[in-house]
């Protein structure tokens, strides 16, 4: 299997993060995974992280999140966190935070 240089997703992060921002308005969204490392392959998955300002259900939030990403190629696998999540686990090593905070790539937003 071939690897995909990360140009290559890029209008489909590009597409999807459009659509996120412009139903949820986040503070941030970050690209972590192989699409981030560099060492995706053809039919790997989009991972975004979406903070936003405040999660009330976290379920519910992850729904809609998954509802407002358009059709693309490839699955596209959608989390959500809010500040007190990033200051809560941010620095644990093990969290699902820690790595994507550490190695994943900020689409949108600044640092």
């Amino acid at each position: 299997m071939s690897m995909v240089a990360p140009a290559a997703s890029r209008p489909w992060v590009d597409e999807t993060v459009d659509a996120l921002v412009r139903e949820f308005r986040p503070r941030k969204i970050f690209l972590f995974g192989s699409r981030a490392r560099g060492d995706s392959r053809e039919h790997s998955d989009l991972d975004l992280l979406v903070v936003l300002d405040r999660i009330e259900d976290r379920r519910e939030t992850r729904d809609a999140l998954r509802r407002a990403v358009p059709r693309l190629p490839v699955s596209v696998d959608v989390w959500a966190a809010d500040p007190e999540d990033i200051v809560r686990t941010g620095d644990s090593v093990g969290s699902f935070l820690y790595p994507v905070l550490r190695e994943g790539e900020v689409v949108y937003g600044v640092d």
